[in-house]
């Protein structure tokens, strides 16, 4: 059995990388759930999942291979976390909630129900996730709104520089 504990917020794929390497069958990945968390019998959890103290998977949820949930995070019902997240302490996902590939979620953001995170997506610490982002963007503050927008165009029109005075 293998279990890969590696996240890093600015290459946010390589947890799959280092299993792609790997080239192991599902079965050999141990999924890790510490006595201290709550899993729901009716949640999914992949291959290589690592749940960490306090933190709550609730019913019918599904947490893709790969991925890391760390203290205190919360993921309601009905929601599905892809491939390779890492879901930071205190992240509270609420129900119907679905994330991409590979995303990274920071300490104590929140996501609404029924919104829709891409793949790739960073969503900095504290952030309110409240509508859909879209893969690749980098998101920050309450609400969150995308700070690095690499074809993040339904977010663009909200955001407006003003000019620095000096």
């Amino acid at each position: 059995m293998f279990i890969s504990g590696i996240a890093n917020a600015l290459d946010r794929t390589i947890r799959v990388k280092v299993a792609q390497r790997m080239n192991l069958e599902d079965e050999r990945w141990a999924t890790f759930v510490h006595p201290q968390a709550t899993i729901v019998d009716s949640a999914v959890l992949g291959p290589d999942v690592i749940i960490y103290p306090h933190a709550v998977v609730s019913s019918d949820a599904r947490v893709g291979a790969h991925s890391l949930v760390y203290y205190g995070a919360v993921i309601h019902h009905d929601s599905v976390v892809g491939e390779g997240c890492c879901l930071c302490a205190s992240v509270a996902i609420a129900g119907h909630v679905t994330i991409g590939r590979s995303s990274y979620l920071g300490v104590g953001c929140t996501v609404r129900d029924h919104v829709r995170i891409g793949d790739n997506v960073l969503v900095g610490m504290g952030a309110a996730v409240v509508s859909d982002v879209p893969s690749g963007c980098t998101v920050a503050g309450v609400p969150a709104r995308p700070l690095r927008v690499p074809g993040c165009n339904a977010l663009t029109t909200r955001l407006t520089r003003k000019p620095r005075t000096p």
